[in-house]
């Protein structure tokens, strides 16, 4: 549904979309998302996505998930989504605490990016 209201707005403003999507980056949703389809598996995906911090680090080790215990090793599971024509200026992994403590189960994920806006002639 998130796709398809993309796909078929009324502008060509730029898109992020952001989350926690409890999927791996293997995952079918995920795959769904990127436009990487397995064949008798879903429709064509009407607006592929990318994973900004892929863009930039395509084979990094990249957990999100720690279990408030800073585990590195988790799956990546969090999302800045983006069409591809945004420029991703930066991204990572963002693994600080404070006290020895961690703010949440997941590490955040960031990424600076220049949106793409269409030219306008009005």
């Amino acid at each position: 549904m998130l796709l398809n209201s993309i796909a078929n707005r009324q502008h060509d403003d730029p898109v992020v979309i952001t989350g926690d999507f409890n999927s791996t980056e293997h995952s079918t949703v995920i795959r769904y998302l990127k436009g990487i389809m397995i064949p008798g598996e879903f429709d064509s995906c009407p607006c592929p996505m990318v994973d900004s911090y892929r863009m930039l680090h395509p084979r990094k080790l990249a957990g999100t998930y720690n279990l408030f215990m800073g585990y590195r090793f988790g799956p990546k599971i969090d999302f800045i989504f983006i069409e591809p024509r945004t420029k991703v200026l930066d991204s990572e992994i963002r693994y600080d605490r404070i006290n020895r403590r961690y703010p949440s189960d997941h590490f955040p994920v960031t990424a600076s990016l220049q949106l793409q806006y269409p030219l306008r002639t009005e």
